[in-house]
């Protein structure tokens, strides 16, 4: 099943969305920094060091969470120390690795 509603007119908030990706990502990685940063580097695909928009939304779909391409920005946002739409490991990363 989809973590999501079923009812289109209901959407989960991003407190929501950061809540259930935790609890997804904790279900399935244990262990120390080093885990951390092995989970953020499986998430960036282009090996950039950062996770921008387009892998975020292949962590969601992979953890079933699904939600809008602004809210998926809006989460990305909110982590970005750089203001150029990416999380980055070395940036604000250390506290969004509380999710990963």
């Amino acid at each position: 099943g989809r973590d999501s509603f079923d009812n289109p007119a209901m959407s989960l908030t991003n407190k929501q969305v950061l809540k259930l990706l935790r609890h997804k990502v904790n279900q399935r990685v244990k262990g120390g920094p080093g885990v951390l940063r092995r989970s953020f580097a499986h998430f960036d695909k282009d090996g950039s060091g950062a996770i921008d928009s387009s892998e975020m939304k292949e962590v969601l779909q992979k953890f079933n969470i699904e939600i809008s391409d602004e809210q998926i920005e809006d989460i990305v946002n909110q982590f970005d120390s750089h203001g150029i739409g990416e999380i980055d490991y070395n940036g604000k990363a250390p506290i969004c690795m509380k999710l990963f």
